[in-house]
């Protein structure tokens, strides 16, 4: 059994010769490749800003290996908001460039902009008002994403929600399929309360689609889940898979095509996760979920319904600042 770390190229393929030829001496090895979870990493150890030398890169994509790089037009690699810096492990980019010309970013500032802006401060205690508007006998949303984007949060936030309004009296439902990668694999959250019984939403049912990722809404079955009159939300986000062919990835037009007839909000929650100063944009999330407290039926409810939900399923201080200024940016998106 030999060990060998996911982060080392040269060590893996040092292994991986001695391995086969042992194999041709008829002696068969066990090759444990070890490293650590993204999603288990602290945040300090994010963060870390890769550049590209234009001069020196030769646009050959050998370092397209992950969502976090992407090419432009002119087939130079850049570093999208994805990007972790391989949580302060070897950047496996940089080890799989020819040239050399990938390296820490000399600008490390903490947001990536010019002046990070002022965030509002959060209340540290919400008062939650009685409802005196009847609740909906049943709502239902589906979160359509890629891993990365938070979509599994987004159905937390909308359980604490469900329960703080006294739905667990009647039923909350909620259920989740991913796709086995960590970064960029397919993801559907579903949520419902009220009159519910499953967590699998039937054909003609949902009131709500959120689209955090453009071409999702081309998966099967997916816009099927919508009931007459009910609204996609659509996330002006294209994330597209290592070594994919930009003129490959769905079109505006086509996407436009395949909602026509569905009433359909767009907006830009990347754009504006990244103005808040998050480099990683992964507070998108919450900026959709500010959305989507503006949209009926969801409207009804108060905002400080929302925001203890919010602060329930992360309360941590730094966290909980920066969703409330998400939450009410996507407020105003709405």
């Amino acid at each position: 059994v030999v060990e060998v770390s996911g982060y080392d190229k040269k060590a893996l393929e040092k292994a991986l010769k001695k391995a086969l030829a042992d194999a041709e001496a008829g002696t068969f090895t066990t090759l444990v490749v070890t490293g650590v979870c993204i999603r288990k990493m602290p945040k300090d150890s994010y963060g870390v800003k890769m550049a590209v030398d234009p001069e020196l890169c030769v646009r050959c994509g050998m370092c397209q290996i992950c969502p976090g790089i992407e090419a432009d037009a002119e087939e130079l690699p850049f570093f999208n908001n994805i990007c972790t810096g391989c949580v302060s492990q070897k950047q496996a980019c940089a080890q799989m460039c020819p040239k050399g010309a990938i390296a820490p970013a000399r600008d490390q500032s903490a947001c990536g902009l010019t002046s990070c802006p002022d965030l509002p401060v959060p209340p540290e205690t919400i008062d939650l008002p009685a409802v005196t508007r009847g609740l909906p006998p049943f709502l239902s949303v589906a979160i359509r994403g890629v891993g990365g984007q938070g979509n599994l949060f987004f159905g937390r936030v909308l359980t604490q929600l469900a329960y703080l309004l006294g739905y667990d009296k009647q039923n909350i439902v909620k259920g989740e399929t991913h796709g086995m990668a960590q970064m960029g694999g397919p993801v559907i959250s579903t949520f419902a309360c009220g009159s519910v019984h499953s967590p699998v939403l039937m054909p003609g049912t949902t009131q709500c689609l959120v689209c955090m990722e453009r071409s999702e809404v081309f998966r099967p079955g997916f816009l099927d889940m919508l009931r007459p009159g009910g609204t996609v939300i659509l996330a002006d986000t294209a994330i597209m898979p290592p070594l994919f062919k930009a003129e490959n990835y769905p079109s505006v037009q086509a996407v436009r095509q395949a909602l026509e007839g569905y009433k359909v909000i767009d907006v830009d929650v990347l754009s504006t996760a990244l103005g808040l100063g998050d480099p990683t944009g992964r507070c998108a999330n919450v900026v959709m979920i500010g959305v989507l407290s503006t949209l009926s039926p969801f409207d009804s409810f108060p905002m400080e319904y929302w925001l203890q939900a919010l602060k329930n399923v992360s309360p941590k201080p730094a966290v909980w600042q920066a969703n409330y200024a998400a939450f009410l940016a996507g407020q105003k998106l709405g």
